[in-house]
């Protein structure tokens, strides 16, 4: 971690900095006539680095500064900062760390597990601290780095007034009583950018084991300690799959290798592949419980959700928790279901009609074009029947970016108490509609104007275009862009490179880099590559081996720009891939329908079945679903979710886990008073 001194003012001036918050009621008042012992003791680590806007005056600084120093019991973050310019973009920023008390206040909060003595993980405890396994006397490097990381931001989101006010320097900028400051200085762009600072050397350790090192195996685990279980459990995820689609691809050579008739090598391989995407989906929920048990976040019988903190942007009114006695902020649900339920979903169906609109118009505009020109040569022609792909493609783009700004708003909107609901119900409200906006036009050539020809040759282009513009746009124009940011042009045209050495010091080169967004698009791009694959493979089994070759270049890739182009993102608790699961099984079902309605409608017209009727085809249609919905069925419910071993595990470590809180009843009550004198 890169070392800065951070020194904790006295009170004299955090009084002087926060009068103007304080006589205006925002904050409490005694915020700046006491100093929190928890945030007092001084730390050699930046942790996170808050970047002002330029155009911030020296009273919003000062004024943030002494709120984040300030006692969590003020309203405060209880954390350590220090204000340092920052030469490279004329702004000034602040390092941000905390003792390594208040990192362990944190990790309480969070739910962190560790291990105790005797081997079994619980959520940590203060007031058994000296219990866990590797803990010294003062808790220090008890946290991995990320960890601590996440602790620090989830403090700054916490930070809430007491009552409405207003920014100081920015009168403009308006608080509302119990929401968050922090996201709404950002929001108004007080603050340009929180990151948590990445450390090199572990860094530089990780790319060569990870990026550099095509023959072994991702290592999970580093990834995990140094970026957090989500991230990790995405590249898990993608390397489970890759792996799968390896079965697919074998049998793809060895059908082109034999002599069968292709209609009949397709419709087995169709429905060879249906069964195994289901075994995918099953095994790796297996996978995911041995991942998430070994890394301690798999719980016996709750899921993450029912350990997790509100959402910083929560808002509601404070009461009383009926359930733990505490203050909370409290929303109605049966509010949160009218926003959701009849509102927002019906926004979403009319946003589905309308891109169904989008690709009835292209088909017309195809149609037209194709009718005049097909049969014309010249330049002219050829720029005409591309252009109604151009204007196809643009219109998927531009209707993809204005309906996810709006999905999100509705999302913010509806506002969902926890994290995990709110991902949940984004995912939902973007599959629904990249689904249609994506695979209608192949639904329509499939089984509208029953083109199968059209149908391989829209379906192969699309999918390998797909995956060419994510390519250049994940990696190759980020990659550019930090280029261009850290390289000066002199007079004469010379182009300067600033390398490390050049700059202040390394954090104001992280700071030029662009934040990672988290892996939601990386998701959403495995789903529709997993519809092209399994959708309609009886049309294009080829889509298995497109699918397998981008994949490999994906893992290193996105590798490489989580470790080179993007600053470090915030590490976050997980212990699945959440709604995605979801989301791909139930692409899995439709597969099987369309797959077998393209199998149906080829039997009609192949040579093996050449006087097969209508209502024959139907049957045999209906008949095939049935069969394959069946084997999904069936293999969903004798595949176990969790392995036996982890369950056995799970319940030997509960059971050691209530011998030794058991073990500690006697002098429980003596820690928890020797607690409460030396903290607030």
């Amino acid at each position: 971690s890169l070392g800065e001194s951070s020194r904790t003012d006295n009170c004299f001036s955090a009084e002087k900095q926060l009068t103007n918050c304080c006589s205006s009621g925002i904050y409490a008042m005694h915020v700046v006539m006491e100093e929190s012992k928890i945030g007092s003791e001084e730390t050699n680590d930046t942790l996170v680095v808050l970047e002002f806007s330029p155009k911030a005056p020296s009273e919003t600084k000062d004024w943030l500064t002494a709120l984040i120093k300030a006692p969590v019991s003020s309203g405060g973050a209880g954390l350590q900062a220090k204000l340092v310019p920052n030469s490279l973009k004329g702004s000034d920023t602040l390092h941000i760390s905390a003792n390594t008390k208040r990192l362990l206040v944190g990790a309480e909060k969070l739910k962190i597990k560790r291990c105790l003595k005797n081997g079994a993980p619980v959520d940590f405890c203060m007031e058994l601290s000296h219990e866990f396994k590797d803990f010294n006397d003062d808790g220090e490097g008890f946290l991995t780095e990320s960890e601590s990381e996440q602790i620090v931001f989830l403090a700054l989101e916490r930070i809430k007034p007491y009552e409405d006010g207003t920014v100081p320097g920015y009168p403009e900028v308006k608080l509302q009583k119990h929401r968050a400051t922090i996201p709404k200085c950002l929001s108004s762009g007080i603050i340009t950018q929180i990151f948590p600072l990445h450390d090199k050397d572990k860094l530089k350790a990780l790319e060569h084991k990870w990026i550099f090192s095509l023959s072994r195996k991702q290592p999970l685990d580093d990834i995990r300690e140094y970026f957090g279980d989500t991230i990790a459990l995405y590249f898990g995820f993608l390397g489970f799959y890759s792996l799968s689609l390896v079965p697919p691809v074998l049998l793809v050579l060895v059908f082109g290798l034999s002599g069968a008739h292709e209609q009949t090598k397709n419709t087995v391989f169709a429905i060879l592949n249906l069964l195994w995407g289901t075994v995918f989906l099953e095994v790796w929920k297996r996978r995911c419980s041995e991942i998430s048990f070994n890394w301690g976040t798999l719980r016996a019988g709750i899921g993450i959700e029912e350990v997790e903190e509100p959402r910083p942007t929560y808002w509601g009114e404070k009461r009383i928790s009926p359930i733990t006695g505490q203050q909370e902020y409290y929303y109605p649900p049966w509010m949160r279901k009218v926003k959701t339920y009849c509102i927002s979903y019906p926004i979403v169906i009319l946003c589905m009609k309308l891109a169904t609109v989008v690709v009835l118009l292209y088909f017309r505009f195809l149609h037209a074009v194709e009718s005049q020109y097909a049969n014309v040569g010249g330049i002219v022609a050829t720029v005409m029947l591309i252009l109604p792909s151009i204007f196809f493609a643009v219109m998927i783009a531009v209707s993809n970016t204005l309906y996810r700004k709006l999905a999100t708003f509705l999302n913010e909107w509806e506002n969902h108490r926890l994290e995990s609901a709110y991902q949940n119900h984004l995912i939902v409200k973007l599959v629904l509609f990249y689904f249609v906006n994506c695979f209608y036009s192949l639904f329509y050539i499939a089984f509208y104007l029953q083109d199968i020809d059209l149908l391989r040759r829209h379906l192969g282009a699309l999918m390998i275009t797909s995956q060419l513009i994510g390519q250049v746009t994940e990696s190759l124009i980020p990659f550019i862009m930090y280029k261009s940011r850290v390289t000066k042009v002199s007079k004469e045209g010379k182009k300067i490179v600033m390398k490390t050495a050049d700059l202040s010091n390394e954090i104001e080169r992280q700071a030029t880099q662009e934040q990672y967004l988290g892996t939601f698009d990386d998701y959403l791009e495995l789903f529709l590559q997993f519809g092209y694959t399994f959708l309609f493979s009886s049309a294009y089994p080829m889509a298995a081996f497109w699918a397998l070759l981008n994949n490999v270049i994906e893992i290193r890739t996105d590798a490489f720009k989580l470790c080179r182009i993007f600053q470090r993102p915030f590490a976050k608790q997980a212990n699945s891939i959440g709604a995605w699961q979801a989301a791909f099984e139930a692409l899995g079902v439709i597969a099987v329908i369309t797959n077998c309605a393209l199998i149906g409608m080829a039997a009609k017209s192949s040579h093996w079945l050449p006087d097969m009727t209508p209502v024959n085809a139907v049957l045999l249609f209906v008949a095939i679903e049935h069969f394959l919905l069946g084997v999904k069925f069936i293999v969903s419910h004798v595949i176990p979710d969790v392995p036996q071993w982890v369950q056995d595990e799970m319940a030997r470590q509960q059971y050691k886990a209530q011998l030794a809180l058991r073990s500690q009843g006697d002098d429980l009550e003596g820690r928890r008073s020797a607690w409460k004198e030396t903290t607030l």
